[in-house]
Order: structure tokens, then sequence, then C-alpha cells
């Protein structure tokens, strides 16, 4: 596939409410921008079509697309937050070298990495910028953090919090300036695409600001300081990981995308012995429940190939719960990796464990949900396996719909894309008793979900709980280390997870959840997801 260069602007006149953000010209190479989440046709003029259609129902080999990955401890490498879910990215080793080795001077303990960044301190904040909401109380924590008022800082970042108990940000400057205030911090960092899906990182910095709110008051000493960053674009990685090994302050990086560029940010942090959990370098043994540091692996690829196979047994096997013989419509984009990845996945367990009667592909010129709904049950299905993307929520939606309407209704399963408060607010009734195979779900009986349910006021996702598994690695090795070889000693000997109950066996039975009428869903809808067993 020729590459093509995308400013976030649509090109082609069309709308894309859920993708689509002024940044820098990026060169991409898959179908999507890895920035903004725009398809490729958007950077083509309308002029310059020349009346071409869509596709029809087009069947084609999976493309690899390059996104960033959260580190994740149910899964090791698990969904994309900002690139339409799990990356088929085969991780690729460069023979370039990186880390200057150069001697890293320890700093006062008060000053701020946006101070000695070289190369992007605009993407950096410990609480003297925001990258999310900015209400006036954030403004002044913020400008008190610059000028290293902490006492200022604590008193507006707090009185953000608790203006708007679902922001984490508010809540992660408050916790840094306390841990400046008493001096002598313990500093890790997250880096993740806040620019490239803003609710997306939201979820991630809940899990942290959680761990963090957690350790801290349980410390009698140093308390834990997360400093923020904001991958705008992969290839600013290498950049970002000098500017953040140079503070010689910093034990410990959690995130970072996976990007042909990952492997030489990962030698510049290997230069400074600074340790870093990113998805092509942690391993978890379900057996006991340890995280590990490992060397950067190549099987992003495997692993993507794995959880579709774990999804997709799940699914067939509670399809077979509700019918002897499972009849299955696979409702799927040609145009998306992931879900055209899904598909193929599907297709082979299908042929071995029930009957496929249709794959029926959105982005068919033809495609209508109404009569695509009517033609499936027509053709003898009894299944409905939605294969689809967070960007399509509303084609989702007008399946579940059309779905509802049917005197035979089919029995409608999706996968992790579809585990989104938007389908259940969207969705209203159509999406009632829509099952989905997830890495992680929400039990009231779960301590940790209890918890969080606390202090955002609302039920988290499972971006979350990762987040809050690998910052528990991370704090605890840095809290048991004196300086960064250290960190990495104990992350390469193992930290025990412990907290979320995140579900281990993702690989081979993954959690489900099904739409019920309820209270506790997100404002807006009358629904929300509850667990359901297979």
């Amino acid at each position: 596939m020729a590459s093509w260069i995308c400013d976030g602007i649509p090109k082609d006149g069309k709308q894309y409410p859920d993708r689509g953000t002024p940044h820098e010209p990026y060169e991409n190479k898959g179908t999507d921008c890895l920035v903004c989440g725009l398809p490729q046709e958007s950077a083509i003029a309308a002029t310059q079509k020349g009346g071409s259609k869509p596709p029809k129902k087009t069947i084609f080999s999976g493309k690899s697309q390059s996104s960033w990955l959260i580190p994740v401890s149910v899964a090791v490498v698990l969904l994309a937050i900002a690139g339409g879910g799990f990356a088929a990215y085969q991780f690729l080793t460069s023979t370039r070298e990186g880390g200057k080795n150069e001697e890293v001077k320890i700093l006062p303990s008060d000053t701020l990495v946006g101070e000695t960044a070289q190369n992007h301190p605009q993407l950096i904040s410990q609480g003297e910028k925001l990258f999310f909401s900015e209400t006036a109380s954030k403004k002044a924590g913020a400008a008190a953090f610059a000028d290293k008022n902490w006492d200022l800082a604590v008193e507006e970042y707090d009185q953000a919090a608790t203006s708007d108990r679902n922001d984490p940000e508010a809540k992660i400057y408050g916790n840094n300036a306390k841990a400046q205030q008493a001096g002598n911090p313990l500093t890790m960092a997250v880096v993740l695409p806040i620019t490239a899906d803003l609710d997306a990182a939201k979820e991630v910095l809940r899990g942290v600001a959680l761990k963090q709110d957690q350790f801290n008051q349980a410390a009698s000493g140093q308390l834990l300081e997360v400093v923020v960053v904001n991958e705008v674009l992969p290839a600013t990685s290498v950049a970002i990981a000098e500017d953040l090994s140079q503070f010689a302050n910093l034990l410990g990086v959690m995130g970072h995308s996976v990007t042909p560029d990952l492997d030489l940010a990962m030698r510049v942090y290997q230069g400074e012995n600074l340790a870093v959990l990113s998805p092509i370098n942690i391993d978890v043994s379900s057996e006991e429940s340890l995280l590990k540091l490992v060397p950067p692996k190549q099987k992003s690829a495997q692993l993507l190939a794995d959880y579709l196979a774990s999804i997709s047994n799940t699914a067939i096997a509670y399809a077979k719960t509700q019918h002897s013989r499972p009849a299955v419509a696979i409702f799927y984009n040609s145009q998306r990796d992931y879900s055209e990845n899904q598909r193929q996945t599907l297709v082979k367990i299908i042929e071995k464990e029930g009957t496929l009667v249709q794959e029926i592909d959105i982005k068919a010129g033809d495609f209508e949900a109404t009569q695509a709904v009517k033609e499936a049950i027509a053709s003898g299905a009894n299944t409905a396996f939605l294969a689809l993307n967070k960007e399509e929520i509303s084609e989702a939606v007008a399946i579940a719909q059309a779905n509802k309407d049917a005197n035979t209704a089919l029995t409608a399963i999706g996968g992790d894309q579809l585990y989104n408060p938007d389908i259940l607010v969207e969705g209203g009734d159509a999406i009632a008793d829509l099952v989905l195979a997830v890495p992680w779900r929400y039990e009231e009986q779960d301590d940790f979900a209890k918890t969080a349910l606390t202090l955002w006021q609302g039920r988290v996702s499972w971006r979350t709980a990762a987040a809050y598994d690998v910052t528990q690695a991370l704090s605890e090795a840095i809290a048991q280390a004196g300086d960064r070889a250290e960190v990495i000693s104990i992350l390469e000997g193992g930290v025990k997870i412990t907290g979320s109950n995140a579900d281990f066996e993702i690989f081979t039975r993954v959690p489900l959840v099904k739409a019920v009428q309820g209270s506790g869903g997100p404002t807006g809808s009358d629904y929300r997801f509850d667990p359901v067993e297979s």
C-alpha cells in the first residue's frame, strides 16, 4: 500500500464525528491515520475521487497497522486505545544504536521534567500544563505548580478534583503537588497518545491515579509522583525517551506506542538504565500473577491471533448455550484491520463448531442494516457476531435495532470494541441482551471495582483495571529500589499483581458481559453491562 499524508483535516467533504483532530502532517502506511484515526480516503479531495464507489462485500487479508498499545496485565499486549483495537503490527528489531550513555546528574527534587527536556517540553507535565479540560481551578493549579507554590497547587487541584469527580488529571496533579510538598518524591512517567483519544486516555489515567492515591495514602515516607506525557505522534517516541531518560530523578516509565521507532526508544532507555513497561517487554504469569520485565520480543502479531481466537471460541461457546448448533452471520468492516482479522478468525472456528451462514461487510455499497438482518434470518442464521470497531457504534446500533424489530431475532454477540458507554447511550432498548467478550468486566463483589466506583463516581473500564495493575507493579519496584538499576532488577524478578482481580486466563476464555436494564450505567442510558457466565 502506498503511503499517504494526513494532517487531521478531512479533504473529502465528509464528517467524522469520532475521528480527526488537526495535527502536524504525518506519513501513514496503513488504512487509518495513526494520529487521529481518519481513514485514508479522507485525505483525498472530493474532486479527485472520480465517482469511485466503495467496495462491495470485499474480503481480503488483514494488513499491518501500527498503533500504540498500553501495557496490560491481563493480556500483555491488549487493545490500542487510539488505533481501533489490537494492532496486528509485527515489531521489527532495528540495528540502529540508541542511548547516549552520558552521565546523568541528579537534580534538585523540585526540578520539573519540562525544565530539563530538550526536545518536547510542551508534551510533558507534572502539573504545570493541562492536557484535558481547563477549569478555573485547574488553570490556577497549573500556574501555582509552575511557580512551585505547592500549597496553592494542592488547594486548587483538590478543588478541581472535588468539582469533577471523574477527572483523573486533577487527581494526579494534586497528588503530585502533595508529593513535591513532602519533598524528594518517587517519580514515574506514563506515556500515552492523549491527543488521539482523550476519553480512552482518561480511562488509562484513572487506573494510574487510583493506584497513586492508594500508594500515597499508605506511604510513611516518600510519595509517588506521576509525569504525564502526551505522545502526540508515534514518531516522537525517541525524542520523548531522550527527554525522560536525561531526567535522573525519574525511576520508571509505562506506555509508549508500538511503532517502528519503539526499538530505538527502548535502546535510549536501556542506555540510561531506565525501566520501561511497554507492550513488547512485559510478561504476566497466569499461575502466580507475576508481572515481569523481559527482553523485547517480536510476538505482538501472535498475541493478537491468540486473543482473537479466545474471543471467537468464547463467543461461539456462548452461542452454543443458546442454540444446539450456532448458525452465524458475521457483520464486519473490510476496511478495518481489527474487524477483518476478527472475521478471519471467526470463520475458522465457526466451521468447526457451527455453521457459517453469511459474511456481511458493512462497507459494501449496498449495505442496509434492516435488509441485511432480514436476509441473514431468511438464510437460516440464529446468531449474529458484530466484529465491529468502536468507530462503528452507530452501525452496531442500527443492526441491533433491525434485529430487535425482526420477528425472529438473532442472538447478538460482539467483541471488546463495542464495550463502550456510547453503545449503551445510543442503543437504548435496541441493545438489550447484547453479549460482549471483553478483557475485563465490572463485578460488584470485586473490591477494585467498588473502590474505583466510589472514587470516579461510575463504573470503570478494562483500560482502567489494566493501567492500575501496571502502575502497581512499577510503583512497588520503585518504592523498593534505591536507583534505576535496582528497579530493573526487581521487575526482572517479577512483581505480584493484586487488586484489580484481572482475568489472567484471557487467552483461554475471556469474560462475557450482557447489556441489561438497570442503574449504574453511563449518564443518559438506562442500561449497563453485567457479567454473564459462558
